[in-house]
């Protein structure tokens, strides 16, 4: 074709849109075959100038500019392997700059397709003279027109151009089919998709786009070829690409290349069979191009796999047997069809024609002969009628009768309308097919209608017998039985889930129900889709249709759901939640959103990433030195590997050993505990909860709003996360609870149900990761967990990649329900009606209020079964969970009850028949869900386990409590694989604050002592005042909270109703009542207003800045009414009016006038000053300045000596070194019940990792071993406690630190001595002789122990004792071996320890009283880091003296001991803080002289005698290797008075 005619061709494609200029160029520019002009202006002026003298064109003016067309290539992006188009290079869409809109029986035979056909204005005669010469050059008309101007082709030009030179000009085609046309030819050599073409262009459906499209292939105008696309979403689309005859190209692929060739190659072989390995050596491919040839051809039903001997094959081959004597098999291929190329196929034919070729391929009967004498009516009737009940078909009465599929049609049809025979529907494989049967035979053919009964809305199947004449009571159904059950499962479905998401579940369902009838075949979506459509016409159903967007994912979600469901209502939302939720917690969405993903595509491909990793491990597997099936099994394994190399790589997580653990992740019981206390505070327990506002009748109904509001609260914060950076906080608490919205309520459901996505949905992050194991690496997770804040943010507001790492795969989901199943077996928790379609998440629980605990701590021992005694039956204790505390004691009563039942013992009665009979009794725990509420308190199972619990529940084991193995094992971890442990959270309505008990004083022992004739002092009786009536109609007087501006930002600092005050507070409001007492003392109102105070406060104490004026009055009043305080004000009275010098102060600052609110604040504000001055003391803290750094400290201080602090967890070590020390030198009795709950708490306060490498310290040290249980002397079964060290026991090497060669009763003993020398009794109880001068003393027997003997020698050092001795005439010595010693028990006050008889036990109802009081709030103190302090603070009196005793014998046993001496020694058991506390007590009792020795400089032999400086001399003196101590003589008696009558504390000894 010249220049000038493809010019003309190009104007011509572009159908009746018309071509702009700069359009023209581009077309031109890229047309194929190349354009052989080149373009420069000259050209272009040219082809301008052939364009304007061409009659055949017509020039317009548009309204508007027309953009430029935009050229793409959609074949560049297709695998030339596969032939598949990839959509990961997908351009975006192009913008289509002709839309479609036909132009409609024109009257001058116009067709094709213009968008402004009515709007353009005919320029031709401005463009073109008469004489066909151009009357403007192409400049000009650029000048002029611009864009506005198009070139269009006359309409006959246009036609041939389309249908080319060998198809009919005289052809007609409708408006439609010309303008599909058109846009085929319009697209060149890239074709047009049809479904572009219905979905884009012509916006219709695709069956009438077929209609459209059938005329044009009909007259081979177009052709088609199947096109294949893989979408964003990862699946294959398939289209068909439509092409006009002149640009078609047949694209193959590689594979169907290789197909056909196989194809070929097997009908030219005897037999169309071979082996293969003759195919692929023919073929001469990889192992993976062969493999796949062959499973495409399988699957397109082409070839099968069959196997033969292989001596039938070749006989001379050999070996033909195998080792096992079996014929060697050798696989071959079989051709079943042979290979066609790939069409579409078109179903041109008429519709109503309803053949198939399958059908005419199994043709029951042969074809006949027409008779000719008798009419076709007749013969169609008869062939009708000789085919029974089972009927026929329009194709075989075709087929027999040797006629048309028109003319048979037209026969059913006349013989139908005339009542001969009657037409019905049946299922053949998927499709359906009407046959006819005679109507003598149609009284016993039962048809299936649908009807719809309006009582309850749902299909019935009901049958009708047709009879001979039923024109007018029933009609031929196109429905089949199949079809109406189909509809009916359809319907019954929707009417009982309401809401069913996607067609899946429909499918599934019915698949499922027809797989147990028998059927064959499976119903595919695209019937359950018209199945759907046809219930949505007939009312019967909905169906909605949405777009979710999460996570950069667009999901489109389709709804099937009853026809009263609105798509505003809850139900609805609750899907799109739990639709979202699971896009984020996709396989695919972290798949694609992998870094590992992104990152390949960028840096390394995946196979180099694959390679580098796998490399070491072909060298492991040395394949280069082995033989050849070794090789093939070790090649599979490395195959496998990369597998999983691959896998685990895209999605980007690794699992990390006991990394969940170190997160939080709590052993099996804590999980329940924490699940259950969650479920209760969001069902019942939530400040929103209108039950739990009417029993809270006094406090202040502040969320009063919030539960009308909170739904829509939920749908923001859960629908669109990131525009919700703030959550919205419900509990007024830094806890796990602060976060956490209500739980919905379902109007279907009464109180106490919640569905389990509507729990998740509720749960914060510090509750996930307790009951969820993540066991692999999320990024960013810690900083969250590590902030106060952060870690109770809820799952589903946490940021997109974080929350899809933590909810990867949707495993939390059953991890979740195990942790339900389990509630369920212990009687807490009850599942509704498990029903189909229903995932995990959208099952409803019921939470029971009622529960049961077995006391089984009498039981027999026993390995897992507990045996009642029919003397003694277990007691039974009912629980009501009406407050969280409820909750608690519930746990803590089961945890003490399985702790302390006797179970784990291997006893002779564990046989298999006990096995057997656990286990079939634990099958029968079948989670069966009911709507009907069992709340009675029962526990399901067998009750033969602790606390009343199934035997397979063991929750006796102490691991099930606490994990202590994977803490005790000492591992070397190197430093790059070494993780910050994180502390163990635990709910706070669990942890309890440890309080500080104070000891007593002495004096309370003189008021209650006994005796007779002693009367006590009655304590007055509160003399009630009634109230005063009210007068009717008078209203109470509201007071203002604040008086002025400060009070105003003082409420404004306020966080709760009630400020906290502190000592120094309290202190110097104390002091002001003493200023306000001494200025006017008569005055009953104070002397100043209290905003004074409260200035006074604001200006001495920051903390003190949310203090209003009315609260430091109430203060005020309010700490006079203790009696200590008032005690401590009339004292400070007291001393002000003695000191003279302070009362001529205060004289001299009186208010000048009294009557002056001003002149009265500044003498107030003096006379607190003086005040405060005289009574420094009482502000501990007041006028002292804290350093803010540690560099400060030191520049104030001198430092004597220096820890290695450098973290937190350094000062936590030193802190739980005391703590294991205090707690495991308890003894039994100390060891209540109370404070082994205590000790519990105090330990989970501080962080297992730091735990653990604390408590292997002292291990490895030799200072703790493993308790026996059976030693009658070793610790009893009540400090069982899930704590780790619990387990253990101080070992004899760390009290060999603190012994000596002194005996350890040393100092009782004298104490003893001392007590009968003053009481003047005998020594040893035995009457001795005594001469008349010497009656009032002690006598002193020669077996007296050792701390008399010390007392004696002390009080004869001190001149205190005289000391007279007198020999006996006559002395007999008697071996003391030989006598009998009597065995004398211990006189201490523990004496039950040592009984092996009883067994002290900590009972369930001892830890709920303990645990009551400890509620009531008496507690809000820390530990005292000392060896000696007990956890709730009061003193280890047996620890203390044996420590205060064992220094002291260290220091009587080498006299001038250092101080850094006496450091080093105890380094391993006590901390230097703690050494020095027991030096300052034995300094302060006076056992010990402190001395210092000052060393003087070295002197020279010219150097002059030089006296240090005092800060020289002090600082000399505060050096820890020159002070040392030394005993005095009375070192012993002194430390005897302190705790006399304590017994030793190594008492295992003894």
């Amino acid at each position: 074709m010249d220049p000038l005619s493809a010019a003309a061709d190009e104007v011509a494609l572009e159908g009746l849109d018309g071509i702009t200029v700069p359009s023209l160029w581009i077309r031109l520019q890229a047309r194929q075959p190349k354009f052989p002009l080149r373009f420069d202006d000259c050209t272009k002026e040219l082809i301008w100038r052939s364009l304007a003298s061409n009659t055949d064109l017509r020039f317009y003016q548009i309204p508007q500019e027309r953009d430029d067309v935009v050229l793409f290539d959609r074949f560049k992006d297709i695998d030339p392997e596969t032939g598949i188009q990839t959509a990961q290079k997908f351009c975006d869409t192009k913008k289509d700059v002709y839309p479609v809109h036909i132009v409609l029986e024109s009257k001058d035979g116009i067709q094709g397709s213009c968008a402004v056909f009515k709007q353009r204005t005919d320029v031709t005669k401005d463009v073109r003279s008469k004489s066909l010469a151009a009357l403007v050059n192409l400049e000009e008309v650029m000048e002029r027109y611009g864009r506005k101007l198009v070139v269009v082709a006359s309409q006959t030009l246009r036609f041939r151009t389309l249908i080319g030179s060998e198809s009919d000009p005289d052809l007609k085609l409708n408006d439609d089919s010309y303008c599909l046309l058109e846009r085929v030819g319009r697209a060149r050599w890239q074709g047009e998709l049809q479904s572009d073409l219905h979905g884009n262009y012509f916006k219709t459906d695709a069956r009438k786009l077929h209609y459209i499209r059938k005329s044009v292939v009909k007259h081979g105008l177009i052709t088609m070829q199947s096109h294949v696309s893989r979408v964003k979403s990862g699946q294959q689309q398939h289209s068909i690409l439509l092409l006009l005859k002149r640009f078609h190209i047949n694209r193959r692929s590689k594979y169907d290349i290789l197909m056909e060739y196989v194809s070929n190659l097997l009908q030219e072989l005897p037999g169309q069979f071979s082996t293969m390995v003759a195919v692929r050596e023919q073929l001469n491919v990889t192992e993976r191009t062969f493999k796949r040839v062959f499973q495409y051809m399988r699957a397109a039903k082409l070839v099968e796999f069959c196997k033969y001997p292989l001596e039938e094959l070749d006989p001379s081959a050999k070996p033909c047997l195998t080792k096992k004597g079996n014929k060697v098999q050798v696989r071959c291929l079989r051709l079943l069809k042979p290979y066609t190329k790939k069409g579409v196929a078109d179903d041109d034919d008429d519709d109503d024609e309803d053949d198939d070729s399958g059908a005419r391929r199994r043709r029951a009967y042969p074809p006949e002969g027409r008779i000719m004498e008798k009419d076709v009516l007749s013969q169609a009737y008869h062939i009708v009628l000789s085919c029974g009940t089972k009927g026929t078909s329009k194709s075989d009465i075709s087929y027999r009768m040797n006629v048309g599929n028109l003319e048979s049609r037209m026969l059913c049809r006349r013989l139908e309308r005339d009542g001969l025979i009657k037409g019905f529907m049946v299922d053949e494989g998927r499709q359906r097919t009407t046959k006819y049967i005679s109507h003598t035979y149609s009284h016993t053919k039962r048809i299936y209608l649908s009807l719809v009964d309006e009582s309850n809305g749902s299909i019935r199947l009901i049958q009708v017998t047709c009879r001979k004449k039923s024109k007018q009571s029933v009609e031929t159904t196109r429905e089949t039985y199949r079809l109406l059950r189909r509809k009916n499962l359809i319907v019954e479905a929707v009417h009982s889930f309401k809401v069913i998401e996607g067609l899946f579940p429909l499918q599934k369902m019915i698949n499922d129900e027809e797989k147990l009838d028998g059927v064959r075949f499976k119903c595919c979506k695209k019937t359950i889709l018209r199945l759907v459509h046809s219930l949505s016409r007939e009312g019967l159903l909905k169906m909605f249709t949405t777009t979710v967007i999460q996570d950069d994912i667009t999901k489109k979600v389709e709804m099937v759901v009853h026809p009263s469901i609105q798509p505003n209502d809850e139900i609805v939302h609750r899907l799109i939640e739990q639709v979202r939720f699971k896009i984020s917690s996709s396989y695919s969405t972290n798949k694609r959103n992998s870094p590992r993903r992104r990152a390949s595509t960028t840096a390394s491909s995946p196979l180099q990433v694959v390679f580098d990793c796998i490399y070491p491990r072909i060298q492991w597997l040395n394949l280069y030195k082995c033989t050849i099936d070794t090789f093939k099994i070790r090649f599979f394994c490395l195959l496998n590997f990369c597998h999983l190399f691959i896998v685990l790589s895209a999605v980007s997580v690794f699992a990390v050993r006991g990394l969940g653990k170190s997160l939080g992740f709590q052993p099996k019981m804590h999980r329940l505990r924490v699940v259950h206390t969650f479920l209760w505070y969001v069902i019942y327990g939530h400040p929103t909860n209108p039950r739990l506002k009417r029993r809270e009748n006094g406090k202040q109904n502040k969320f009063r709003s919030v539960r009308e509001g909170v739904t829509g609260m939920l749908q923001t914060l859960t629908l669109i996360p990131h525009l919700c950076p703030s959550l919205v906080v419900f509990a007024d608490e830094e806890s796990w609870k602060k976060f956490i919205p209500p739980v919905r309520v379902h109007k279907e459901f009464s109180s106490g149900w919640a569905m389990v996505g509507d729990v998740l949905l509720c749960l914060p992050l510090s509750i996930f990761m307790q009951v969820i194991q993540i066991n692999y690496k999320v990024d960013g997770l810690e900083e969250y967990l590590n902030d106060p804040v952060k870690q109770h943010y809820l799952v589903g507001v946490l940021p997109a990649r974080m929350r899809r790492q933590l909810l990867y795969r949707r495993k939390y989901m059953f991890s979740f329900h195990e942790n339900l199943q389990k509630l369920v077996y212990m009687g807490l928790l009850q599942f509704g009606p498990v029903e189909k379609f229903k995932d995990k998440d959208q099952v409803f629980v019921f939470l029971r209020r009622n529960a049961t605990i077995v006391d089984t701590t009498s039981a027999e021992p026993h390995y897992w079964l507990v045996t009642e005694s029919p003397d003694k039956p277990f007691d039974k204790r009912k629980y009501t969970f009406n407050t969280a505390e409820d909750i608690e004691s519930y746990w803590f009563d089961l945890m003490c009850v399985c702790l302390n039942t006797p179970l784990g013992t291997h006893t002779q009665t564990h046989t298999h028949t006990a096995e057997a009979q656990a286990q079939a009794q634990a099958e029968a725990l079948a989670i069966v869900g009911s709507r009907e509420v069992c709340d009675d308190g029962t526990i399901p199972g067998d009750s033969k386990g602790a606390g009343g619990l199934d035997s397979e529940f063991f929750a006796h084991l102490k691991r099930n409590w606490l994990w202590t193995n994977y803490l005790l094992v000492d591992k070397t971890v190197c430093k790059q694989n070494a993780r910050q442990t994180r502390e163990v959270y635990i709910l706070d309505t669990c942890i309890i604050c440890f309080f500080f008990v104070g000891i007593e004083p002495a004096t309370r022992n003189q008021r209650v002592v006994g005796g007779k004739r002693q009367k006590r002092k009655r304590t007055k009786k509160e003399v009630v005042k009634v109230p005063c009536k009210k007068k009717k109609g008078a209203r109470p007087k509201k007071r203002s909270a604040a008086h002025d501006e400060a009070d105003h930002r003082a409420l404004k600092m306020m966080t709760r109703q009630r400020v906290y005050w502190s000592l120094q507070e309290d202190s110097l409001m104390m002091l002001c009542s003493v200023a306000t007492h001494m200025l006017n003392s008569k005055l009953k109102r104070p002397f100043v207003p209290y905003c004074v105070v409260r200035d006074m406060l604001h200006a001495e104490f920051e903390i003190s800045m949310d203090k209003t004026s009315v609260a430091v009055g109430r203060r005020t009043r309010y700490i006079l009414k203790n009696p200590q305080t008032l005690l401590n004000y009339r004292i400070c009275l007291t001393e002000a009016y003695q000191d003279k010098a302070l009362m001529k102060q205060l004289e001299l600052r009186k208010p000048v006038d009294p009557n002056k609110p001003k002149d009265c604040a500044e003498a107030f504000s003096e006379y607190a000053k003086i005040l405060r001055q005289k009574f420094s003391s009482v502000m501990s803290t007041g006028d002292m300045i804290m350093p803010d750094t540690k560099q400060e400290l030191f520049q104030r201080k001198r430092v004597l000596g220096k820890d290695a602090l450098n973290s937190i967890d350094d000062i936590h070590t030193i802190v739980l070194h005391n703590l294991i020390q205090s707690t495991l030198a308890m003894t039994n009795s100390q060891m209540k019940s109370s404070r082994s709950f205590q000790t519990f708490q105090m330990y989970s306060k501080y962080n297992q990792g730091l735990l653990c490498q604390v408590f292997i310290q002292c291990r490895k040290r030799g200072l703790i071993n493993r308790r026996r249980v059976h030693q009658p002397f070793g610790p009893k079964k009540n400090r069982a406690l899930p704590i780790m060290p619990m387990s253990y026991q101080l070992s004899q090497s760390y009290y060999r630190c603190f012994t000596w060669r002194f005996p350890h009763p040393l100092c009782t003993d004298s104490f003893r001595f001392l007590r009968k020398k003053q009481s003047g009794g005998k020594a040893d109880g035995r009457p001795v002789k005594e001469p008349p001068d010497v009656s009032d003393m002690l006598g002193f027997g020669m077996d007296s122990t050792g701390g008399a003997c010390m007392a004696s020698l002390s009080l004869m050092s001190l001149g205190l004792l005289n000391v007279f001795m007198s020999i006996p005439k006559r002395m007999v010595v008697v071996d003391s071996n030989l006598l009998d010693k009597d065995e004398e028990g211990d006189d201490d006050d523990d004496g039950e320890e040592c009984e092996k008889t009883k067994k002290l036990r900590a009972k369930a109802q001892q830890a709920s009283h303990t645990k009551y009081l400890l509620m009531r709030g008496l507690e809000n103190v820390s530990f005292i880091s000392r060896p000696w302090r007990m956890v709730d603070g009061k003193l280890n009196r047996l620890v203390c003296k044996g420590m205060l005793e064992s220094v002291l014998y260290h220091i009587m046993t080498r006299p001038g001991l250092t101080h850094q001496s006496l450091v080093e020694h105890y380094k391993d058991v006590l901390q230097p803080m703690a050494v020095l506390d027991l030096l300052q007590a034995l300094l302060d009792m006076g056992c010990l002289t402190k001395k210092t020795l000052v060393k003087s400089p070295k002197p020279s032999l010219f150097s002059r005698p030089v006296c240090p400086t005092r800060s020289e001399m002090g600082e000399m003196l505060e050096e820890p290797d020159a002070v040392f101590y030394e005993p005095t003589i009375s070192c012993c008696l002194r430390l005897s008075q302190v705790l006399p009558n304590e017994r030793h504390w190594n008492y295992y000894l003894h």
